[in-house]
């Protein structure tokens, strides 16, 4: 993923529902601007269960090895905004509305099926986008003025997975079109399709080639490159 952005990719059969639930919750969903939002649903657990493990790779892009929880504890509480320490010198984003409206401002969202979007600093990153369900997860400490170039790196990611049909050809096709292996294809071709879509910051390229570019544009419009 682009911008400070990590993309899951599950290494166990399971791994997607605990991914894409958050630790294996459920989540309540509410609508504003014609934006759906899900908050999550954390269980409180006073003795651990056997965990699974998922990785995520991102930025910076290091695999991070997280451990998801199955649900079993009956008492619950919605989480609706993280809690986090503002940095020192950005203005991070506002839960909920913030996170709303800059995916009402994605050109041409309306114009597909949305996705899920789930705001929680669990992941350490800016974003994340899970392979498997198509489910997008945003910091609440991104930057005011990274906010729309996150959330349509991400974005691009969804559209990714959409045109290739699931992760393994998503993953190869994208590092035959955008070179180099793992996921720096596919990241590079959400950097190259975020730009098109307005974004002012990425992290894996600035997309000056034109071939990457002409890619990011049959990407965007639904085909593959």
């Amino acid at each position: 993923m682009l911008l400070s952005g990590c993309v899951l990719t599950v290494t166990a059969t399971t791994a997607i529902v605990g991914v894409a639930a958050a630790a294996g919750a459920p989540a309540t969903s509410s609508t504003r601007d014609g934006v759906r939002l899900e908050a999550l649903v954390v269980d409180q657990e006073p003795n651990p269960l056997p965990a699974v493990t998922a990785t995520v790779s991102g930025l910076p892009h290091k695999p991070l090895a997280l451990q998801v929880r199955a649900a079993a504890a009956p008492h619950r509480q919605v989480v609706r905004r993280a809690a986090v320490k503002r940095p020192a010198r950005s203005k991070p984003v506002r839960p909920s509305t913030t996170l709303h409206q800059a995916v009402a401002r994605i050109p041409r969202y309306g114009a597909h099926r949305p996705t899920r979007w789930v705001l929680t600093s669990q992941y350490g990153h800016y974003g994340a986008t899970d392979l498997g369900s198509g489910t997008v997860y945003i910091s609440p400490s991104v930057p005011a003025s990274r906010l729309d170039s996150v959330v349509r790196h991400e974005w691009a990611h969804v559209l990714q997975i959409r045109v290739y049909g699931s992760a393994s050809a998503t993953i190869a096709g994208l590092n035959a079109a955008f070179g180099g292996s793992g996921m720096t294809g596919l990241e590079r071709a959400a950097d190259c399709m975020a730009v098109q879509l307005g974004a002012t910051w990425t992290n894996y390229t600035s997309c000056s080639s034109p071939a990457w570019q002409r890619a990011a544009s049959r990407l965007l419009a639904g085909r593959r490159p």
